[in-house]
């Protein structure tokens, strides 16, 4: 029997249901199939920002199992919705440790989907940590799609951002764009140390 975990906020307090957290982690961590979906249906879960929060915080989940979770809440849950804070701690757990190149990806198309819905919820911290993960896998062309997001995302882009897409954009030869973003990052007086 599991003791409960209990979260104050303000005057409100949230318990989170480890029984439930762990058949959910359970099933993230075993299932890699499509009956995934129709798993959770069965749990009947009571779904909260903290309890999804520290799901994803969990170690040795794939992120694409966690975004699509994510993604069922949304569909199945209408109590649920992203905050800022699941977004960050699924960006977090995603692009560290064993980067995969199919999260990272398939993690990029929830938030864009995200922040052409409600733009609000991204950050600064969340752009830069896709872009330096797609740096990291030598993935030019996203970096560069990320960064070209910021704009439509309400966010502004700091030295990191323009550091992150120039070294990506140069480990792919991709010279004429590292150029532009050395141009916007001049333009916007923003040097890297």
């Amino acid at each position: 029997e599991g003791v409960d975990v209990e979260l104050r906020k303000g005057q409100e307090v949230y318990e989170i249901d480890l029984e439930q957290l762990e058949s959910v982690l359970s099933l993230l961590q075993s299932s890699a199939d499509g009956s995934l979906e129709s798993n959770f249906d069965a749990l009947n879960l009571t779904l909260h920002p903290e309890f999804v929060v520290k799901l994803v915080e969990t170690p040795l989940v794939l992120g694409e199992n966690l975004i699509r979770f994510i993604k069922w809440a949304l569909k199945e849950k209408p109590e649920f919705r992203v905050t800022t804070h699941v977004l960050d701690a699924l960006v977090r757990s995603t692009c560290s440790g064993l980067v995969r190149k199919r999260d990272v990806y398939f993690l990029w198309d929830f938030v864009k989907e995200i922040g052409e819905k409600e733009n609000t919820l991204l950050n600064l911290e969340i752009l830069n940590e896709l872009i330096s993960s797609f740096s990291k896998l030598g993935k030019g062309k996203a970096a560069f799609e990320v960064f070209n997001k910021f704009a439509d995302f309400g966010c502004v882009p700091n030295a990191d951002s323009y550091y992150f897409t120039i070294e990506a954009l140069c480990r792919r030869s991709f010279f004429d764009w590292a150029l532009s973003v050395c141009e916007k990052m001049l333009d916007a007086g923003v040097l890297p140390d």
